[in-house]
């Protein structure tokens, strides 16, 4: 089929598309200051407080300043260390049970209300009675055995019976009930019949305690005989049907108390010989981890001992080979010194031999021959006295020399106006140590800066470490990628830390400050030093120069040393 013709649309119909809307002003990006600025504050309070917790679980006096003067500082370091002590004894609180025997209570036990007296016992109180004399009557039998107890009849008391196994309830409306004025007579209230109370067995309690300990057996026999003193004086003086179920209660936790002292206390003995026993295993522990560590110090004293030995050994055989060394050279140098002397000296006596020979070889031929040896004997004193006090002369002035210059060069070190080259006293040290191997050598590893520019002395140095202990504390507290607010928290906190003092432990930049500090007030510059490499990152980079001008003092310093021992 042939094509379609393409749909188009008079040109006037068409109109034309919408303008693009006009760009307006870009909003500004919002900055948020308010919102960073509390953020920020919120981070440093809490990083601070986090230092503060960790900080005091390290110092004693830190701890004592966070936990009183920072709020709720006590608080959380109470919590940290609770939580440290749980990780490291995680059974300390999970303490075991022990089942126990469940002691029921009665629903008529305890206290209950009495009777009132008739007025007629009431009468009777303050006359003369058991009660006041303490003597028995003969009415009155104590019950010791169940067979007696069942054998007691009751009272009538008018129509009403009184029996001891009733409570005291029934007791109170049976005297209710019974005629109280005329029908009773005053001879009926004395000689009314008491219900007694049966007696502990101390054999049956005796029973309970074959195996328990004497103090406690002994204690609960103690215990069951005084109550046995209570029901005897209530048969005798007292009602005792009004304190038969007080008693019996009594009676009853008794025995009780006697079956469950046995167990308890096997259980208590056990578990002190358990304790025991552990305490004998820490013990033999210790002692064990005292006799090796003991081993190791004794084998490391060993190794030390040998070592100092070997290097003892090395040095003597050093400084001897040294000594011949120099001794030969001493000796070479003065004998050909005296060499040219001698000859001299030779010549001329043979000369003068000669001509006094000469002279008189005719006239004292005899004698001069006899004198001939006594000369040469002369002779030979004579030379050896010369060598040996020309040696003596050489060796003083050499020391002489050697001394002067290194006063020289002490002078120069210790001027403590400002440091100053010593070139001219170091070359005049040298020419005077002529060809020492040693003193050579020390002067050799001195810095040629240090005697070019001069150095600081030990009071320089030390007032250069306050300045570069400053520093060194602002770049300690200053984070990484810090800005103008690290920059002024650290310098804030630089001023505001507590400082430390003396030897303080640890390895952190105020532990190594002070112990520098420390051993510089001491003059003790070499440990100073030493600190002072130990000196990580920013802190190592700012303490480089002071550590520069203490190294060269401490060469300095070694070199005279060895040159005053030479």
């Amino acid at each position: 089929p042939p094509p379609a013709a393409p749909l188009s649309t008079p040109p006037s119909s068409q109109t034309p598309p919408p303008p693009p809307p006009s760009a307006g002003p870009i909003p500004k990006k919002k900055t948020h200051r308010f919102r960073n600025f509390l953020l920020t504050l919120t981070t440093l309070i809490g990083l601070s407080f986090a230092g503060g917790v960790y900080y005091s679980l390290i110092s004693d006096n830190f701890h004592d300043f966070f936990t009183e003067y920072i709020p709720f500082g006590e608080e959380a370091v109470l919590y940290v260390e609770e939580r440290e002590f749980k990780k490291r004894f995680p059974n300390a609180f999970n303490i075991p049970r022990v089942d126990r025997p469940k002691v029921s209570i009665g629903r008529e036990s305890g206290v209950h209300a009495a009777v009132s007296e008739p007025d007629e016992q009431r009468a009777a109180i303050g006359e003369r009675g058991p009660h006041l004399v303490g003597t028995k009557q003969e009415d009155v039998k104590v019950i010791k055995s169940p067979g007696e107890a069942q054998a007691v009849t009751p009272t009538v008391i008018g129509e009403t019976k009184v029996e001891s196994t009733k409570h005291s309830d029934k007791v109170a409306e049976a005297k209710k009930e019974a005629p109280v004025s005329e029908a009773v007579p005053t001879k009926s209230t004395e000689e009314l019949t008491r219900t007694h109370i049966h007696p502990i067995s101390l054999e049956e309690l005796e029973s309970y305690f074959k195996d328990s300990s004497k103090v406690i057996r002994q204690q609960v026999v103690d215990l069951a005989t005084n109550l046995n003193e209570i029901i005897s004086h209530v048969n005798e003086n007292g009602r005792p049907s009004d304190f038969a179920a007080a008693v019996e209660k009594a009676k009853a936790i008794l025995s009780k108390l006697s079956k469950n002292a046995a167990p308890m206390e096997k259980v208590a003995s056990t578990r002190v010989e358990q304790v025991e026993q552990l305490e004998l295993q820490y013990t033999k522990q210790l002692a064990e981890i005292a006799e090796r560590a003991q081993a190791q110090v004794q084998a490391r004293e060993r190794a030390i001992l040998t070592e100092v030995n070997s290097e003892l050994g090395g040095m003597w055989d050093r400084y001897e080979d040294k000594l011949a060394a120099l001794r030969a050279q001493l000796l070479e140098n003065y004998n050909e010194s005296l060499r040219g002397e001698l000859e001299a000296q030779e010549l001329a006596l043979k000369k003068q031999f000669a001509e006094s020979v000469s002279q008189h070889v005719e006239t004292e031929r005899n004698s001069r021959l006899g004198k001939i040896k006594e000369l040469e004997a002369e002779v030979d004193a004579i030379k050896a006295e010369f060598e040996k006090y020309s040696q003596v002369v050489d060796y003083a002035l050499y020391t002489q020399r050697l001394q002067i210059a290194l006063d020289e060069l002490k002078e120069a070190l210790d001027d403590n106006v400002q440091p100053r080259p010593f070139v001219r006293e170091l070359a005049n040290l040298k020419e005077a140590a002529g060809t020492n191997p040693a003193v050579n050598a020390a002067i050799g590893t001195i810095n040629p800066k240090a005697y070019q520019k001069g150095l600081y002395t030990q009071g320089q140095l030390i007032n250069r470490f306050r300045t570069v202990s400053e520093e060194v504390r602002k770049a300690a507290l200053l984070p990484e990628n810090a800005g103008v607010a690290g920059h002024a928290a650290s310098w804030v906190l630089s001023k505001v830390m507590f400082k430390k003092s003396g030897l303080a432990l640890g390895e952190d930049v105020e532990s190594v400050l002070t112990r520098t500090e420390t051993f510089l007030q001491e003059g003790d510059l070499e440990r100073a030093t030493r600190e002072m490499e130990s000196l990580k990152g920013w802190a190592g980079v700012l303490s480089q120069d002071w550590l520069k001008e203490a190294r060269m003092l401490l060469e300095v310093r070694k070199a005279v040393e060895v040159s005053a021992e030479e």
